[in-house]
């Protein structure tokens, strides 16, 4: 994958091949690679390494920003899409209800993100 890296003297350079490893063991370098990574794995119906990337970026999400924050809800919806994908739907539908509390208790109830 082609990834930013903060090359110690501020300045980021986007030329540099990161591997999925690299990603997972930082995931708040590699955010976006690892978004995109999961979205191609699910594409190609490789649930379970979709599911392993997305659940590094959930876990660095809940250390940085505490369980009730709209980043969890997401990552928790998206980590929904992926088992519903999967035909895990008791799983999907734990992670979609999860999702909404955490929406709700982050965004307010009538935010659009809370369904």
């Amino acid at each position: 994958y082609r990834g930013i890296n903060d090359n110690g003297n501020g300045k980021r350079n986007c030329n540099v091949n990161v591997t999925e490893s690299d990603m997972i063991k930082n995931p708040e370098l590699y955010q976006r690679e690892i978004y995109d990574a999961a979205a191609k794995y699910l594409k190609s119906n490789n649930h379970d390494m979709s599911l392993r990337l997305l659940k590094s970026v959930l876990e660095y999400h809940r250390k940085s920003y505490g369980e009730l924050h709209y980043l969890v809800g997401s990552d928790l919806h998206n980590i929904g899409v992926v088992n519903l994908r999967a035909k895990r739907f008791d799983d999907a539908l734990s992670h979609f209800e999860r999702a909404v509390r955490v929406r709700r208790g982050a965004l307010g109830r009538d935010h659009p993100d809370v369904a």
